[in-house]
């Protein structure tokens, strides 16, 4: 199996969960990146202080594509069961995601801190 990480150094590692080596780097976001969630067909999202979400090929080691939409840095992170990508930031937004064409769905708003 794999792991993932992601580092104030703007990368996100791949691990192997075997023996703990690291199976490649994956870079792209310009700020620390705060979350990785693995979605339902094993791809890898990661979310950043810069703002944004990217969504890799950790096979291929490539970027697939980057979603742009909150105006703070990127808290966490959850697919859903049909591929949707929901993202939370320090904006106080909730955004959902079509993660196969980087577009965004919807936004939910009404936090207040």
């Amino acid at each position: 199996g794999e792991l993932a990480s992601g580092s104030n150094d703007k990368t996100v590692r791949i691990w192997d969960a075997s023996n703990g080596a690291e199976r490649c780097s994956l870079t792209g976001h310009s700020r620390g990146v705060t979350v990785v969630s693995w979605g339902p067909n094993g791809e890898l999202a990661s979310g950043s202080e810069d703002k944004t979400m990217k969504i890799w090929d950790v096979h291929s080691g490539t970027e697939q594509g980057s979603l742009v939409g909150h105006s703070r840095g990127v808290t966490c992170l959850s697919w859903g069961l049909n591929g949707e990508l929901a993202s939370g930031s320090d904006d106080k937004t909730v955004r959902i995601w079509d993660a196969c064409s980087c577009t965004a769905s919807f936004s939910l708003t009404g936090h207040s801190d």
